[in-house]
């Protein structure tokens, strides 16, 4: 008689392993972005123009999620690191289009609050409260507008707060967007928000990334090491994409508070991002010690890539 396998399933811890992966200058270059960011637009001084405090307080949220990226990297956790460089590409998008449609998106964002009052309010009175709390009480503004903001959002807030889904919003800031080369911004898109919603959502690559190979242990005994913990697996393009995401906020919101603070910015950039690629070994062996870097950092290999 045919006695299936039993399996044990063995979760097991790995500490950062930095050591492995040279991250530590990758995450200085990021760090200068970061550290200029708080003191050239920190203290600058409030625009009035429409639209002017959605962007800073979006840039102030993306300052703490970039900030946090920089601590998940300098201990390896490349899975994190990449779901959060998608959040800062998405604010990204969301600065830019509120630069270029500040007024209807000061309408839609107070309609998209409203929503959510109309959701989060009876949710929370049925399933949240104890006995003896006052129940939460929607504004009158929101149940006023409750039909518009449906019609706008979904029955179940499904929309952004845009209405438009992430690639129709990439078409209407695409021209505002600052890039290296025409269609940078789409291709970030389609490199690093795609590899992040790899990491969110694909099972089977967290399966290949985080399940070691069966083993034998006994008789008819299989072992499974499911591997807990950090993985640079992701690390080198989440932090990639989480610098070029971070650094366009950080352009536009000195444009408008700070002018003379964007060529530092750009300075910043133009040092960092070609720092921030990956080189293969065979073509530093073909570009040569003293051979201009592959990543295009204008300095010689040694220096650059391949003192790595």
């Amino acid at each position: 008689m045919h006695t299936p396998n039993l399996r044990t399933v063995t979760p097991e811890f790995r500490p950062p392993q930095t050591k492995t992966f040279p991250i530590d200058h990758r995450v200085e270059l990021c760090r200068r972005l970061h550290d200029y960011a708080l003191e050239a637009l920190g203290g600058a001084k409030d625009g009035d123009r429409p639209g002017e405090k959605m962007i800073v307080s979006n840039w102030a949220r993306a300052t703490g999620t970039f900030d946090s990226v920089l601590r998940l990297a300098a201990d390896s956790y490349g899975d994190q690191v990449t779901m959060l460089s998608r959040s800062l590409f998405e604010v990204m998008l969301d600065c830019y289009w509120i630069s270029i449609k500040p007024l209807e998106a000061q309408r839609l964002a107070t309609l998209h609050h409203y929503h959510q009052q109309l959701l989060i309010t009876p949710a929370w009175n049925e399933h949240e409260l104890l006995p003896g709390d006052p129940e939460l009480r929607v504004t009158a503004e929101a149940l006023k507008a409750r039909d518009e903001t449906t019609r706008l959002f979904g029955a179940h807030g499904q929309k952004h707060w845009t209405t438009l889904d992430m690639w129709r919003r990439i078409l209407a800031v695409d021209q505002a967007v600052p890039q290296d080369e025409p269609g940078q911004l789409k291709a970030r898109y389609q490199i690093g928000n795609q590899m992040a919603n790899v990491v969110m959502h694909g099972s089977g690559t967290a399966i290949n990334d985080r399940v070691g190979a069966d083993q034998i242990v006994a008789p008819g005994v299989l072992k499974t090491t499911v591997v807990v913990g950090p993985t640079t697996t992701y690390l080198t393009e989440g932090l990639r994409h989480a610098f070029w995401s971070y650094q366009r906020i950080c352009v536009l919101v000195a444009s408008r508070r700070a002018p003379e603070a964007v060529d530092k910015f750009d300075a910043i950039y133009a040092r960092a991002w070609p720092k921030l690629r990956t080189v293969t070994v065979p073509a530093l062996k073909r570009a040569g010690r003293n051979g201009p870097c592959p990543c295009g950092s204008s300095e010689k290999t040694k220096d650059c890539h391949g003192a790595l």
